[in-house]
């Protein structure tokens, strides 16, 4: 019978027969958030992993060659064929289609243990429920009668099975009912704000590549800035959408009649005589379109002025010294990830597909090319390692030289971040972890690590990739995602787990620092120490808004705050900020070397 051989996270080596992994399969594979949607979408549509992320039915942080993976699992266990293949720069375009089968028979529902048949079913009424929540967040239960909520109990037998798959089908098609209703102008205040923002900017509010995604923005993100979106809107704008947008119904306005008002007052339009309360939502509607109108003519009165040239980014330079920019570098694209390397600072653009160097010390940039879209950097030695995602739905992690950018080799891996230092590098994937050689011999893997998901399995904790890592006090720190909200302490060699930590927050950036580790918390804008010796979550900092990328250097640590144009600069010691750099534009990414801090900071 045929095995294969997994490395644990405790360092055992177990087996498993190929029975064993095809029982397994039937729990793992539809008990995921991910592939519960596309195999939704697939039963409606044929559909290639590029046009599942393209159409925006992917989450917002997973790239097409993850997506492509979750296809695969899906078409090895039955759910899905590939019925077309186009060729597709160089490469082979699958375009799958959804199977008309149960995914479980009634002898295979019956075989699986409780625990696996709790996983599924958890996964896929959680999918309903984000749907009702939608629904719920809409208003629309409020005004309608003909519309409740309701809970039984399911046994998780070959009838339950049934009887839930009756039920779910039946309330699919409810909540998509109600969904339509919600957009025949019947919305509450918060939609009417949203439906305003998105006239004003040309943008969604929260855009996200699937309802969960969107609908956790809408509870837990603060509403964005339309000046920020649109740089001709005023800034005034910017308190009144949100307070429309607040989260706690009591922070509104008290009518969508003020509401209106308000924006108009914002916008310096004239004022309109108040409607009749049996007309406020048809008055509210001519409002806003009037307020559309207004917008196309701030937004395109210049003429050929208003046409803009290409996109371009700043590099900036903090002096640690003196808490100032002492330097501003223009970047063409959208420069992201940053690492200070001998060769120069490197710089990656993931959404043009390139790779930048540029010498500090003469000023000049170099375009480097890419095997793919460079999602993450590390810098070890006189080497580059660049993660990127290829054009072949896989991934690829490629070493450069630092000084003259000469691509030496590579290996193929799907990779979501990159940590270097202490003599080594890891890659992270999901749901590995991976050390890479450093060596004069070829590029290739030292170790392999997998870091389990949470149990019991839910659409609302089911990691989707590893946001962060960073090397530091001897071990490798990795960070969950908004999903999985842990962080785990590896050993930095072998890679042996040897705590995990559950943060309560949804974890962005890490480095290690004054004894503890510093990880970035954009949802609450602060940044957070967990302290080394005994892995306890300390108080929390309050910095800019959007804290995003992190650094350490000149005894502080530095946050760059994405959502306000700033740097914060921290005293590990105190644990509070002692300085605030104002840099403007949308600093993201950010790493400390050769005297500076190294900021990148592009359009949104």
């Amino acid at each position: 019978m045929e095995s294969s051989d997994r490395t644990t996270p405790t360092g055992q080596v177990t087996r498993a027969t190929r029975a064993e992994r095809d029982r397994s399969t039937a729990a793992s594979v539809l008990a995921h958030p991910v592939r519960v949607r596309v195999l939704e979408i697939l039963n409606q549509r044929d559909m290639s992993p590029i046009e599942f992320c393209r159409e925006g039915f992917a989450p917002e942080k997973m790239d097409v060659s993850h997506v492509a993976y979750h296809f695969r699992e899906l078409a090895e266990y039955g759910c899905l064929r590939v019925i077309e293949e186009n060729k597709r720069r160089g490469s082979i375009e699958h375009v799958y289609r959804g199977l008309a089968r149960a995914y479980f028979s009634d002898t295979q529902w019956n075989e699986l243990d409780e625990g696996e048949r709790a996983r599924i079913s958890k996964t896929m009424i959680q999918g309903l429920l984000a749907r009702v929540e939608g629904a719920l967040m809409s208003g629309i239960f409020d005004s309608r009668t003909d519309r409740h909520l309701s809970w039984i109990a399911m046994k998780l037998d070959e009838q339950g099975w049934s009887e839930m798959s009756t039920t779910l089908a039946a309330a699919f098609g409810e909540i998509e009912q109600i969904r339509g209703d919600a957009v025949d102008g019947r919305a509450d205040q918060y939609a009417l704000g949203c439906l305003l923002f998105e006239c004003l900017t040309g943008t969604l509010p929260f855009p996200r590549g699937s309802d969960v995604a969107a609908i956790y923005a809408h509870l837990e993100e603060p509403a964005p800035r339309p000046s920020e979106r649109r740089e001709e809107l005023p800034a005034a704008l910017d308190p009144v959408l949100a307070r429309a947008m607040a989260k706690d119904p009591a922070e509104r306005y008290g009518t969508c009649g003020e509401l209106v008002g308000a924006a108009r007052e914002a916008l310096g339009l004239a004022p309109q005589e108040r409607p009749r309360r049996r007309w406020l939502v048809a008055g509210a509607a001519l409002a806003l379109a009037g307020l559309a109108a207004a917008v196309v003519v701030l937004a395109l009165g210049s003429g050929d002025d208003a046409v803009a040239g290409g996109p371009s980014g700043t590099l900036f330079q903090i002096d640690p010294r003196t808490n100032e920019v002492a330097g501003r570098t223009e970047v063409p694209g959208y420069p992201n990830a940053v690492e200070v390397s001998a060769g120069g600072i490197w710089i990656g653009d993931f959404r043009q597909g390139v790779l930048w160097r540029y010498d500090p010390r003469t000023g000049a940039q170099q375009r480097i090319s890419s095997n793919g879209e460079p999602r993450d950097l590390a810098a070890l030695g006189g080497d580059v390692y660049v993660a990127a995602d290829g054009n072949n739905l896989t991934g690829t992690v490629a070493r450069y030289d630092a000084a003259t950018g000469v691509r030496k080799d590579s290996i193929d891996l799907l990779v979501c971040a990159l940590a270097s230092g202490e003599g080594v590098v890891w890659a992270a994937g999901c749901p590995f972890v991976q050390r890479l050689s450093t060596g004069s011999r070829p590029l290739h893997k030292v170790n392999e690590v997998f870091l389990p998901f949470q149990q019991p399995g839910t659409a609302s904790n089911s990691r989707i990739q590893f946001r962060e890592m960073a090397v530091g006090d001897g071990s490798l720190w990795v960070l969950g995602d908004a999903l999985d909200r842990r962080m785990w302490r590896l050993d930095r060699r072998d890679g042996r787990v040897r705590a995990t930590i559950d943060l309560g927050f949804p974890p962005r950036s890490a480095v290690v620092a004054g004894g503890a580790v510093w990880v970035t918390d954009g949802l609450h804008d602060t940044v957070v120490p967990v302290d080394v010796a005994s892995g306890r979550v300390l108080p929390a900092v309050r910095v800019g808004r959007g804290a995003s990328g992190v650094a350490a250097a000149g005894g502080a640590v530095w946050v760059a705050n994405a959502g306000d144009g700033t740097v914060s600069r921290v005293d590990p010691a105190r644990r509070r900020v002692t300085a605030t750099v104002h840099i403007g534009g949308f600093p993201s990414e950010m790493a400390a070397g050769d005297g500076a801090i190294w900021v990148t900071s592009h359009a949104p």
